[in-house]
């Protein structure tokens, strides 16, 4: 959503041009940033080109760290975390690990700007290993734009949006912006709410109410921001 595209998602930083007007909303006492994201929080923390954090959700809500600097963890259950156990020793056996993204929640499996063909391989050997295996083991398959995912079941991004409403006075006004397809469940939380946007190059179906294109569009909608 605030940084363009690229094939080596470690170098997924911010648009220049955004950093301002992103710095300036951190500091105001009108508007609260929150940056929810499906990276874990290190990984996030290392991307973000900020003087100071907004408060941060990672991996789909179930990692979040405040303003403040105080870091939570959702508790997983026992046949979650054996579930993981055996997945993350599987994909270093598979020669998997230069395309996963390790996280507390899961694994995430990248194929951006590979071939089709290695694209496909990837993804039938994760669903022909884990698509039968994690049924009714607390963990769920959700494809992302450019991979598929492994993670905690239940666990998306809506569950930040809903509890940030609770914690808002009905009357302020609230906007959630994203770019991929996991971002479709928090625009369906905020339905009669607020404003939800779809940030991206090209448009695509969606939910959310509105589309802009980064990053002069984005960064224009940023500086109109109260």
């Amino acid at each position: 959503t605030l940084s363009p595209f690229t094939t080596d998602r470690e170098s997924a930083y911010p648009y220049h041009e955004l950093i301002p007007a992103m710095e300036r909303l951190f500091e105001s006492d009108k508007t609260r940033v929150v940056i929810i994201s499906g990276r874990s929080i290190e990984s996030l923390k290392g991307l973000l080109e900020f003087d100071r954090l907004p408060e941060l959700w990672g991996c789909h809500g179930l990692e979040r760290l405040t303003r403040d600097g105080e870091h939570s963890v959702m508790p997983l259950e026992d046949a979650v975390n054996e579930r993981l156990g055996e997945l993350y020793p599987w994909i270093s056996q598979n020669g998997l690990i230069d395309i996963a993204e390790f996280k507390p929640s899961g694994a995430a499996f990248h194929w951006r700007g590979l071939p089709e063909n290695l694209a496909n391989e990837i993804r039938n050997k994760v669903l022909n290993r884990w698509q039968g295996e994690i049924e009714n083991s607390g963990l769920e398959i959700h494809n992302f734009d450019g991979g598929v995912e492994i993670r905690v079941a239940g666990t998306n991004k809506s569950t930040p949006v809903k509890t940030l409403l609770e914690q808002t006075d009905g009357n302020i006004p609230a906007a959630y912006l994203g770019d991929d397809f996991t971002d479709e469940d928090a625009f369906g939380a905020l339905k009669g709410r607020g404003l939800s946007v779809l940030v991206r190059p090209q448009l695509r179906d969606t939910a959310a109410d509105l589309w802009l294109q980064p990053p002069s569009e984005l960064s224009d909608f940023f500086q109109r921001w109260p």
